[in-house]
């Protein structure tokens, strides 16, 4: 085995090691509390896509202020 390979199987052993480590972690969590694990996953899952939804307004109002300073269109639709 090359000097390279080895250095890249050292450096993904503890990426995969972390992994483990967050299965049986996981895995003890919805051993103990089943609802509160789901609860927890759903409440993340729904900040993540709060988190998308409000960069995806911004990025809209980034667009339209962008357009109104070019001249092209009217500040008003961006603003409400």
């Amino acid at each position: 085995m090359s000097a390279a390979a080895a250095a890249a199987s050292l450096s993904l052993q503890p990426s995969v090691s972390r992994w483990r480590v967050l299965l049986r972690l996981f895995r003890l969590f919805w051993t103990v509390s089943p609802r509160l694990a789901t609860s927890l996953c759903l409440i993340y899952a729904g900040s993540g896509l709060f988190q998308v939804a409000e960069v995806t307004l911004l990025r809209g109002l980034i667009d339209a202020a962008q357009r109104a300073l070019q001249g092209t269109a009217s500040l008003s639709p961006a603003i409400g």
